[in-house]
């Protein structure tokens, strides 16, 4: 409610203003010849100088727009580092990339001989979940959840995890609102300097691995990826 009050109050301020001028002229026939005396100039230079200080105060109270860029340098480095990210977790030598960051880690114990992967609400077909199983000599019956990224361009959460009867729940990240803006010349222009119509391509730029680390014998159910050793 605030902020909308906020938006609207340039626009009342300048209705306002526009009735009290309004107001005053037709209380003073201001623009009366027979009135075109120099009190009639004094009366516009002041509504012109009250006009000016409203203009002033209003700027202050427009909505002050932000906005950021991403350039095509950072979307390809995002896209070649999702490359990277996907490339490295087939071979199972993620820790080894310094373009690469550890955002998240968790540890649960196995307490049945079966782990089930699942998602909170739907499927999590848009991210992949890479599984190691431990050597045989680790005793262990921890389950190690490990959550890879690149660099982000947004301050965005991500995926998050949850465990509880042996089942490992994934979270959808939580929602973010984006506004996005291009400018294009309209075709008027375009049919005669050939310049190609805009072309809107949306890509994901902050890829995500979920890593999985379990024991040797723990048996699987869900949408998995096993890792050969």
């Amino acid at each position: 409610m605030t902020t909308l009050l906020a938006s609207l109050l340039p626009l009342l301020l300048m209705v306002g203003l526009i009735v009290l001028i309004i107001f005053i002229v037709k209380k003073n026939g201001l623009f009366r010849i027979k009135q075109a005396n120099g009190n009639s100039v004094k009366w516009v230079l002041s509504i012109y100088f009250i006009i000016l200080f409203a203009s002033t105060i209003v700027f202050y109270f427009l909505p002050d727009d932000k906005a950021a860029s991403i350039s095509q340098e950072d979307i390809n480095k995002m896209v070649r580092y999702g490359q990277e990210l996907n490339n490295r977790a087939h071979l199972g030598t993620l820790d080894e990339s310094d373009q690469l960051a550890l955002k998240n880690e968790w540890q649960f114990e196995a307490t049945e001989n079966t782990l089930q992967v699942t998602a909170e609400t739907g499927e999590y077909n848009d991210i992949i979940v890479f599984v190691e199983r431990k050597d045989n000599d680790v005793e262990d019956k921890k389950i190690e959840f490990i959550k890879y990224s690149t660099d982000s361009l947004f301050n965005h959460d991500g995926y998050q995890v949850d465990f509880a009867h042996n089942k490992l729940i994934i979270k959808q990240p939580s929602k973010m609102d984006f506004q996005f803006a291009a400018i294009a010349n309209e075709f008027t222009i375009t049919q005669f300097t050939g310049e190609e119509r805009l072309h809107i391509r949306m890509a994901a730029i902050e890829p995500e691995i979920l890593y999985l680390r379990v024991p040797k014998d723990l048996k699987l159910t869900g949408n998995v990826t096993l890792i050969e050793q």
